[in-house]
């Protein structure tokens, strides 16, 4: 599966919202599907260039899962 840097995605978007290319012939010159580049697009149009940014995924600490895990646990007895 091919990874895609967020210049890719925006310039994909903007060539579909300019009508310069379709879906189809955009993800096929990147080497992809239309309908990942038709999730940008739709992306893109809900949240804005922030939902074709990377995400960061919450870390917690050792202590606060064990913590999680004690507490259900301790509900299952």
């Amino acid at each position: 599966m091919a990874k895609f840097t967020e210049e890719d995605k925006i310039n994909a978007v903007q060539s579909y919202l300019e009508g310069k290319e379709s879906y189809h012939s955009i993800g096929r010159t990147i080497g992809t599907s239309s309908s990942v580049v038709m999730n940008w697009v739709s992306q893109y149009n809900l949240y804005g260039i922030e939902g074709l940014l990377k995400k960061s995924y919450t870390s917690y600490s050792e202590p606060f899962k064990l913590d999680v895990l004690n507490y259900i646990d301790s509900r299952s007895q």
